[in-house]
């Protein structure tokens, strides 16, 4: 269990605020060679990009989270290993915790390029609404597919039915501690 999140270790500290527009963190991505999902691509121009500063990030499981099998969490779905999202985000916003801007994602994959996750990881942020798909919202998420490519996705997460995996990693801001 958190008693503080100072207390957390860094999982990286990000300088935001070097790109003009989406368009150039989604070339940036091109330019890398960065696998994306279609949708995950075709709502990137949705985004709202950081303003200038500097982001310390920490990665916890759902179980560092508070969320247990014990307890059922994880079967409050129709997917059985989903966790609602609504409840991740408000965990760690209770922790004292930040929601991780919307073009998290995107500059995590560019730093980890090569580099398999082991688990999906999830920016846990305030979702994008979708024009494609019924206005529903939609979150970015990191995954290595089976073929061992590092992967900018997203995800619905609109209702339990599309909440996050077992075994999830999610990214919060930690305020500075300068």
């Amino acid at each position: 269990m958190i008693t503080s999140i100072k207390e957390l270790p860094v999982f990286d500290t990000i300088h935001f605020g070097n790109y003009a527009k989406p368009e150039d963190l989604l070339t940036a991505l091109k330019l890398a060679s960065c696998g994306r999902t279609e949708f995950g691509e075709g709502c990137f121009h949705k985004i709202t990009l950081s303003a200038p500063q500097k982001l310390e990030l920490v990665l916890l499981s759902l179980e560092e989270l508070g969320f247990s099998e014990e307890e059922g969490i994880f079967n409050i779905s129709s997917r059985e290993d989903d966790v609602d999202y609504a409840k991740v985000m408000s965990a760690g916003l209770a922790l004292g915790l930040g929601l991780c801007p919307q073009d998290t994602a995107a500059r995590i994959r560019l730093r980890y390029v090569g580099k398999p996750s082991e688990a999906p990881i999830i920016p846990i942020m305030i979702p994008i609404i979708s024009e494609t798909v019924d206005q529903l919202p939609l979150i970015f998420r990191l995954f290595t597919d089976r073929d061992g490519r590092n992967i900018l996705g997203s995800r619905f997460v609109c209702s339990r039915k599309n909440g996050l995996e077992r075994g999830s990693k999610c990214l919060f801001v930690r305020p500075l501690t300068e």
